[in-house]
């Protein structure tokens, strides 16, 4: 039933909401490494109960397969070339570094497709809910997440020709994406309250 998949969707989307509110506070010493890995898995098993909701909830489920695999790959990158950096290859780093930009581009753009389906499959349940405002602050939400990741690409390419300006690009990158974070987190909280309302009403 219809109203089984707007519950199923809104407590999961609760779980990501949660996740994503314990990853505002990673940046936290000597704790921010725990707090990313209880953000991460209490949003990805959001993704995984939310998956059953909607097939764009699966694409989403999809993407995090991918963004591990890209994880995997950047640590046995760093493995490899840090061997050949210690057998006396100076070059290794060089091509590491450039290795690892094209893994944080490809893991950016999973990211973003993780996010964007997410987005995408709530606002389908909202508008079949004929909620307009939710559903257009959806779409505003994803469409600031392209600036948002554009510009963390963007970023991470020109510190490899201007390192000195690292400072300054990072925090323009840090009040950009927790500006659009907050939208985000203020998004998934509306739309799991509205969803598991619905839930609740049908009952």
């Amino acid at each position: 039933m219809l109203e089984e998949r707007f519950f199923t969707a809104g407590k999961a989307l609760k779980l990501i909401f949660i996740g994503q509110v314990i990853a505002l506070f990673v940046s936290l010493p000597n704790v921010g490494n725990l707090i990313s890995l209880i953000a991460g898995i209490t949003i990805l098993v959001g993704i995984v109960k939310i998956r059953k909701a909607d097939a764009l909830y699966n694409r989403a489920f999809i993407m995090v397969l991918c963004s591990l695999g890209c994880s995997l790959v950047l640590s046995m990158a760093t493995v490899y070339f840090s061997s050949l950096y210690a057998d006396g290859n100076l070059g290794a780093a060089q091509t590491f570094m450039i290795v690892a930009l094209i893994l944080s581009v490809v893991a950016a753009v999973f990211g973003f497709l993780q996010n964007f389906f997410i987005i995408k499959g709530t606002t389908k349940f909202l508008g079949e809910l004929q909620e307009e405002a939710l559903v257009k602050h959806g779409e505003t939400t994803w469409k600031l997440m392209i600036i948002s990741y554009g510009l963390n690409i963007l970023f991470s390419v020109l510190l490899l020709f201007v390192s000195d300006w690292s400072s300054v690009l990072s925090l323009v990158s840090n009040v950009v994406n927790m500006a659009i974070t907050f939208v985000y987190i203020l998004f998934l909280y509306r739309s799991e309250i509205r969803l598991l309302a619905d839930s609740k009403t049908a009952d």
